[in-house]
């Protein structure tokens, strides 16, 4: 499997309250990882991934890359 990592360079990272983190990459792309222990996002991860995007865009709208692994699952706060 490739991932966005393996082509692009990263220019800033953004260390997430939950076990996950968000990177920026040299064209303008963010790339969620999510950590592998965590088993359902809950609504304060979605706060922490907004906050972190807007950090990292300098406030600006932005593509974001999302990774997820099996059975990883998000609460009904975080879906709405």
């Amino acid at each position: 499997m490739k991932y966005l990592s393996d082509e692009k360079s990263i220019i800033n990272t953004a260390e997430l309250a939950g076990g996950f983190k968000a990177n920026l990459y040299d064209n303008s792309i963010i790339e969620v990882q999510w950590g592998s222990e965590l088993k359902e996002a809950e609504k304060f991860h979605m706060v922490e991934l907004t906050r972190a995007i807007k950090i990292l865009g300098n406030g600006k709208p932005m593509r974001v890359y999302s990774t997820v692994y099996d059975f990883m699952a998000f609460s009904e706060e975080a879906q709405a």
